[in-house]
């Protein structure tokens, strides 16, 4: 069973931009995962945002593609807490107090 909700989302969305980079890349999944010492199969949850993936994993990852790894976060959306329909749009940028107020935002405490 796949996760939901926002943490999957940035797992999710991570997972995608290890797959474009190591596509980008001319890899293998068996090829990368030969390269990291991890397993394809390892690799193969990670890219579908299904497993919970550890940093050391990441750096792995982010050395067998040769990638910072800031670069493999770039253009990722990885902030669990902000509503997806908001994000398209390109709303609630600003600070986190206008984005409580105006995102209606659920974080369990009070501004």
């Amino acid at each position: 069973m796949v996760a939901t909700g926002p943490v999957a989302r940035v797992r999710h969305n991570i997972g995608k931009r290890i797959r474009e980079l190591r596509r980008l890349r001319g890899l293998s999944q068996a090829s990368l995962a030969g390269m990291t010492s991890l397993s394809r199969s390892y690799l193969v949850r990670v890219e579908q945002g299904e497993s919970n993936f550890t940093i050391d994993s990441l750096i792995r990852i982010s050395e067998g593609l040769d990638v910072p790894l800031s670069g493999m976060l770039e253009g990722v959306d990885v902030d669990p807490r902000q509503p997806e329909q908001d994000r398209a749009a390109g709303k609630c940028r600003s600070s986190v107090v206008r984005q409580k107020a105006s995102c209606n935002w659920n974080l369990g405490g009070s501004i």
